[in-house]
């Protein structure tokens, strides 16, 4: 039998990297790029180029040579949804900046053993309520003179001068230490207006190829929830650049690291959807969206964006949820508005040792709703809903991680 030989190498989806960073300068990666892996299902760089036809008239019904016109770079994503690797990628969508929820200091604070477990921390003045501090919230005391006490805690109750966490062993009963402070992670993302531009490399180990691409801006970034599933993404970053990477295409960038997470994928049963005053409802899907109304911007005498336009952050999304009363539909009869918050997790842990991200959506409106009957099956109702900016949060949305060590 014959041997083959010299056959073709082929690129492969299984050998291929897909990895971000924030640039910290537009136009051109950091000298010494730390970049992201995103563990993804699929994923295209595209570079668009507008084309342009002559449509002149020459007397023999043939075509004349076509052009290309103005060129948009984008890169788009989808896979599972999971902690860490996507934060700076959620900031970009936000344009806001990851930040605590409060930072408290110089409390007067007691220190004593909780009934039941745990320990209480009491203040002398003020409220914990007024200043922020929420059931779940993770909080941090420092200045405390027993070091014992000065840890993360999971929040489990809280009224105006008292502090529970159940969870807080190792603490120290103490009486009205003064100069405590109480605070947050930087872990809280809202709505804001800073621009990033976000660099792409796309590595193909079997072909020992690189492609990148500078200066994208994130469009837009989908979360995708089904009952008895895993949580979804999918994104889009317009208005780029591809590098001509000439002698260096086989050549990683000299000094760069690559950061990957082992943590999994979020899945849609372990979590927790609630909608604020509501009981009883049990929700079969949702899609929070992130859609920043996204153009590039072209000048005459450039081929390249040279900006890009975003319009006001639309959050509108669908829902399903299994009819069981007439709660749903009575609020969107009444125009109320909701408070409705999704927290997604990967395992069936208590909250403190579990990565998670919670999205919440403190005013929103149904501004859509239906319920189709089809067959004799279960009834389900399908319902837009819009949020809009909080008076008191000051944002549509916040966005809280936690990533456990």
């Amino acid at each position: 039998m014959p041997v083959t030989t010299g056959l073709q190498r082929v690129g492969f989806g299984a050998n291929t990297k897909i990895s971000y960073l924030v640039q910290t300068a537009a136009g051109a990666i950091d000298s010494t790029p730390e970049w992201t892996v995103v563990p993804f299902a699929s994923g295209e760089m595209t570079v668009q180029a507008e084309q342009m036809n002559d449509n002149s008239m020459t007397g023999d019904r043939n075509e004349l040579e076509p052009r290309s016109g103005t060129v948009n770079g984008q890169m788009k994503l989808s896979g599972k949804f999971r902690p860490v690797c996507f934060d700076a990628l959620l900031e970009a969508a936000a344009q806001g900046t990851w930040g605590v929820k409060y930072a408290l200091s110089g409390l007067t604070v007691t220190v004593a053993a909780a009934l039941g477990g745990g320990f209480t921390f009491t203040r002398t003045v003020g409220s914990w309520i007024t200043d922020g501090v929420t059931i779940g919230d993770i909080i941090t005391f420092g200045g405390f003179a027993a070091t014992g006490n000065n840890k993360t805690f999971q929040v489990t109750g809280v009224i105006a001068l008292v502090i529970t966490c159940r969870k807080a062993t190792g603490c120290t009963a103490v009486v009205a230490d003064t100069e405590v402070t109480a605070t947050t992670g930087t872990d809280y993302l809202k709505v804001g207006s800073t621009q990033r531009r976000v660099a792409w490399e796309i590595y193909h180990s079997d072909t020992n190829e690189y492609l990148r691409m500078v200066n994208t801006e994130i469009s837009n970034f989908n979360l995708s929830l089904n009952a008895n599933g895993e949580i979804s993404f999918d994104m889009t970053a317009i208005g780029g650049k591809e590098l001509d990477l000439g002698a260096n295409i086989n050549s990683p960038i000299a000094g760069a690291t690559y950061v990957e997470t082992s943590k999994p994928f979020y899945d849609s049963f372990n979590g927790t959807i609630s909608l604020a005053g509501a009981t009883g409802i049990y929700f079969s899907s949702m899609s929070p969206t992130i859609n920043n109304q996204s153009t590039p911007l072209f000048a005459l005498g450039s081929r390249y964006p040279f900006a890009i336009s975003h319009g006001k952050m639309m959050g509108d999304m669908s829902l399903t949820a299994y009819y069981t009363d007439e709660t749903i539909k009575s609020k969107y009869q009444d125009e109320t508005s909701l408070n409705l918050k999704v927290q997604i997790k990967y395992e069936d842990e208590e909250l403190i040792d579990t990565d998670f991200h919670e999205i919440e959506f403190p005013s929103t409106k149904i501004i859509s709703f239906g319920r189709p009957v089809s067959g004799a099956g279960e009834l389900v109702d399908n319902l837009t809903v819009k949020p809009y900016k909080d008076a008191t949060l000051g944002s549509s949305f916040r966005i809280r991680k936690y990533n456990a060590t």
